[in-house]
């Protein structure tokens, strides 16, 4: 079983990853994959802080299938959601990067 900082790790290279690669076409660099790393290393160990160790029903519901098609529903719909306001953007790019690391 891993550790905490394994988990963070793990959601912090995956998603800093997806979002360094999903700048490649752009004409300069930005701070969103620091951002989007920064943040998961943050939501990483979510589930288990929500779900904690001496708890009775460990591993029972935020590390189920329900959760897991849940979260991909959610990563589906919140990446197909246009955002027109730089508000909106910026709650988009933190859900995205929420819902992503959380159950890594």
């Amino acid at each position: 079983m891993a550790n905490a900082f394994a988990h963070r790790l793990g959601a912090t290279t995956a998603v800093g990853g997806i979002a360094l690669a999903s700048e490649k076409d752009q004409p300069s660099a930005t701070v969103k994959p620091l951002a989007a790393g920064g943040l998961a290393y943050l939501c990483g160990t979510l589930a288990d802080n929500l779900e904690p160790a001496p708890h009775p029903n460990r591993r029972q519901f935020f590390h189920s299938w329900a959760v897991a098609g849940a979260v991909g529903y959610g990563v589906y719909k919140t990446y197909r959601w246009k955002a027109k306001t730089t508000a909106q953007k910026y709650v988009r790019f933190a859900s995205m990067v929420i819902e992503l690391a959380a159950p890594i």
